[in-house]
């Protein structure tokens, strides 16, 4: 038998030595242990929950003077898959421009507490109005030790009755129950 022969041979035979040490019966077989799964940590502040607070609006119109109202406000995040998040708010007060609600919608967070979400408002009690300018989408911060939530959103809106047109900031602060 050759050189080659002989540890080809010697390597077959010890494969084969290996192989049959997990067969038959024996003592010290190991132990099956069950699956473990892996524990996750999401870097995202936990937005899922109900939240209130209050919702202000400054407005300057083309035909009277400023304004300034404050509306109840509450919110509940119903779904978060990371950074973001969906669900509904209210908004109510004794002013035509505190009556409507509707849902969150296309909210995101970063991991440094900056969000954003479009209020998209499904029942108002303000009729003959239109936005001109602004997204409608909120932006701002969550903070993590009080679990509060500030944001602002600027808009134009025109109106039928009276015809006036509107500048208006909303700011949005809530606190997590």
């Amino acid at each position: 038998m050759t050189r080659r022969a002989q540890i080809i041979t010697s390597v077959i035979g010890i494969a084969v030595s290996f192989a049959s040490l997990g067969c038959g019966s024996s003592s010290s077989a190991a132990t099956p242990t069950s699956p473990t799964t892996p524990t996750t940590t999401s870097a995202f502040q936990n937005l899922v929950g109900d939240w209130s607070g209050t919702q202000s609006v400054a407005a300057t119109s083309n035909r009277t003077t400023s304004s300034s109202i404050t509306c109840n406000q509450t919110m509940s995040v119903t779904k978060q898959t990371d950074g973001t998040f969906s669900g509904t708010f209210a908004v109510t007060g004794n002013h035509p421009s505190c009556i409507y609600s509707g849902t969150v919608d296309s909210g995101t967070l970063t991991t440094a507490g900056v969000i954003s979400a479009k209020l998209t408002t499904l029942v108002n009690a303000q009729t003959g109005c239109t936005r001109t300018q602004g997204d409608g989408i909120y932006k701002g911060t969550v903070t993590s030790t009080a679990v509060t939530m500030a944001m602002t959103m600027t808009e134009r809106i025109d109106c039928t009755n009276p015809t006036e047109t509107l500048d208006r900031t909303w700011t949005m602060s809530s606190v997590k129950k």
